[in-house]
């Protein structure tokens, strides 16, 4: 049996333990919790920030319907366009590549007849050219001073059925005195223009060379371009003037009745200019390839995507207030403007898958094929325009626009 005094020292021993037990307890929490540092309370953890939600796209603003116009409205719109953005700028361009074709003869022909070698026509031919793609930019358009004094067939002579342009040539070569442009000017009207410079530019070189020949050669294509130029000069500097055959276009006063007669005369000389590309150039070009126009330079092809592009033109003013603006606000002949918006599509697809050489065209099955499948794309245009377009505006046309002959 145990005493009371063992009892005591067990007593006492196991309250000491127990105490011990307890810091060592207390310690250890107190490190869980970082450390007693002054009992500081730990950080809260941040709430995350919601992500907003994107605003929702504003509804598209409704395309505002066009006003509507009144035909006359909508001619005096396309009239200005027209002669802004078409023929003042077409003519301004023809009269700088015919200066800068003047002063390339000029430059190149100073030497002529110097040496013993025959003239290099090299870069007049290159100018020529240049020329030659501004002038078919405005060929169509038969108002306005080209238009007069057969000024048109005086700058291109083309059809030359009778071989004027030759016997012309011939005879400007053959003037014992000094050729100026003013001689050309009076001559006959195939020997005033590029056609005339063609023939001397791209004809094959006579040999042994003739010094006096060179020099006189050269005479002639100088007086030519010279001649040119100053037949530039006149054309675009009516078309400038703000009293003129621009303005009398646009108001439709002067030489024209109404405005729409303004449109009648320009829709016929685009339909009518339409038909010699579709039918002289193309078809009859397959045929007879020695009177292909420019056979010499071979240019047929680039002469004729460069009528699709004035075409196209003619009818949307160069994308600004066309006649396919003319028949959608005037008329509500959406139908018809999209018919034949997507008809000049197909003939400028048909126009640039022509070969560059013409004469290597009307030469192959393939190529004839290729150029009767533009002609019939363009058969496809003109018929919209001449029978659909000019119903809905019910325009009175000229007989050659027309009909077509």
């Amino acid at each position: 049996m145990m005493n009371k005094k063992t009892l005591s020292t067990q007593h006492k021993t196991f309250t000491k333990q127990a105490a011990t037990s307890s810091l060592v307890a207390l310690a250890l929490t107190i490190a869980g919790c970082g450390g007693g540092g002054g009992g500081s309370t730990p950080a809260p953890t941040p709430t995350p920030t919601p992500t907003p939600s994107p605003a929702p796209a504003p509804a598209p603003a409704p395309t505002p319907t066009p006003t509507p116009l009144t035909q006359d409205q909508a001619f005096e719109q396309y009239l200005t366009a027209l002669t802004t953005r078409v023929i003042v700028p077409g003519y301004e361009n023809f009269q700088s590549r015919a200066q800068a074709l003047m002063n390339t003869t000029t430059t190149e022909c100073q030497n002529a007849g110097s040496t013993s070698d025959a003239n290099d026509f090299g870069t007049i031919q290159t100018s020529w050219r240049e020329a030659s793609q501004a002038w078919q930019a405005v060929a169509w358009l038969g108002q306005g001073p080209a238009g007069e004094n057969s000024n048109r067939f005086k700058i291109q002579s083309w059809p030359d059925e009778r071989g004027n342009v030759a016997r012309g040539v011939a005879a400007l070569e053959a003037n014992p005195e000094t050729v100026t442009a003013t001689i050309v000017a009076n001559t006959i009207a195939s020997a005033q223009g590029l056609t005339a410079m063609e023939l001397i530019l791209y004809r094959a070189q006579t040999t042994p060379v003739d010094a006096v020949a060179k020099a006189k050669e050269c005479e002639v294509l100088t007086a030519i371009a010279t001649n040119i130029h100053n037949l530039s000069v006149s054309f675009s500097s009516a078309w400038q003037a703000n009293d003129g055959i621009r303005q009398q276009l646009v108001s439709g006063s002067g030489q024209y009745t109404s405005r729409k007669d303004s449109v009648e005369e320009l829709v016929s000389n685009w339909l009518e200019y339409f038909e010699v590309v579709k039918d002289d150039k193309l078809i009859d070009g397959i045929t007879n390839t020695a009177r292909a126009e420019n056979a010499l330079s071979d240019q047929t092809t680039f002469n004729v995507r460069t009528n699709i592009d004035s075409f196209i033109k003619v009818f949307n003013a160069d994308s600004d207030f066309g006649l396919d603006d003319v028949l959608i606000r005037a008329h509500e002949q959406n139908s018809i403007a999209t018919q034949i918006n997507d008809s000049f599509a197909t003939v400028t697809t048909a126009g640039n898958a022509l070969q560059d050489s013409f004469q290597a065209e009307a030469g192959s099955v393939q190529g004839q094929a290729r150029i009767r499948a533009l002609s019939d794309a363009m058969d496809v245009s003109r018929d919209l325009v001449r029978t659909n377009m000019v119903q809905a505006l019910d325009l009175n046309l000229g007989f050659n626009g027309n009909d077509g002959d």
